[in-house]
């Protein structure tokens, strides 16, 4: 995991095994703005190493409701993305976004039975089994929520953030290790 103090170093070095970041529109966007962001008519293609997904608008082909981008160089291409779409076209992407999700998935060697005390393996539904925790501010767990976060420890850690406000994956990266730091794993 990477994450910058104020003088630019990193912190802690943790691998990220899988990035993604989602961009939901609440009003839908003409597919030509993004098109000529990405210079494609494809809805799946790579682009400057980063796998992107266009989700179109069932009510109408033309629109997109949702971009994802996969890979690690995410992030980049998000906030070029956003100041192309700011600088081009005027939007003002609080009223067209929804929300901004990330999913992050990070190695390292976490011992969560050791530093909590917790029962190796935690029953989830039916007979899936699993260890380690899931720590969330989301009530009952569907994810239907504009703002959240979900952390689940076991052999990696893995992140789900949404929230109506841009999201920095470095902050993100930031927040993840005073939270380990302080369940000690």
């Amino acid at each position: 995991m990477q994450g910058n103090d104020e003088k630019g170093s990193i912190k802690k070095v943790r691998k990220i095994r899988e990035m993604a970041y989602t961009i939901s529109f609440l009003r839908s966007i003409p597919r030509e703005i993004v098109n000529s962001f990405f210079s494609t008519n494809s809805l799946e293609f790579n682009f400057k190493g980063v796998k992107i997904n266009l989700i179109l608008d069932e009510r109408d082909n033309n629109f997109i409701k949702q971009i994802m981008f996969i890979g690690d160089e995410s992030q980049k291409l998000v906030n070029d993305l956003i100041n192309f779409l700011k600088a081009r076209y005027s939007l003002r992407l609080d009223e067209i976004v929804w929300s901004y999700e990330v999913y992050l998935e990070v190695e390292g060697d976490f011992n969560i039975t050791k530093g909590l005390q917790i029962p190796s393996v935690l029953p989830l539904i039916g007979n899936v089994t699993n260890y380690g925790i899931v720590i969330t501010n989301d009530p009952d767990f569907k994810m239907m929520n504009r703002n959240f976060t979900t952390v689940q420890i076991d052999k990696y850690v893995r992140v789900i953030k949404r929230s109506q406000n841009f999201i920095d994956i470095v902050n993100l990266l930031n927040e993840l290790e005073k939270l380990l730091d302080k369940i000690k794993i």
